[in-house]
């Protein structure tokens, strides 16, 4: 298993509430599988055509941008390991007046 693939397969959102990702696995091992196709068949002696080359360089930008996000979230998670989260600090307090209604 990939390293993004490993970082997919344990996210949690903010709560800590498991993510079910196995649809974006399926499609990471796809990626994977496309790649070693292509690996195994690209001829160092050839040249590829142009649009090839495009595809393939902003497929590895998009790929990129997404690891990094991911990455980039594990890190936030990790600063705020010991951090309680809390869903009532989220939530409007329904005792307290609007801001626009009148005191009596």
């Amino acid at each position: 298993m990939s390293f993004l693939a490993r970082i997919m397969a344990s996210a949690t959102d903010m709560s800590g509430e498991l993510i079910d990702n196995s649809m974006l696995l399926s499609e990471l091992n796809s990626i994977e599988h496309h790649i070693d196709e292509i690996r195994s068949h690209l001829n160092l002696n050839e040249i590829a055509p142009d649009w090839v080359k495009s595809k393939i360089s902003v497929a590895a930008d998009e790929l990129s941008d997404i690891a990094h996000y991911i990455m980039g979230l594990h890190e936030a998670k990790k600063d705020h390991a010991g951090d309680e989260y809390d869903e009532a600090d989220y939530e409007e307090d329904e005792d307290e007046p609007e801001a626009d209604e009148e005191e009596e």
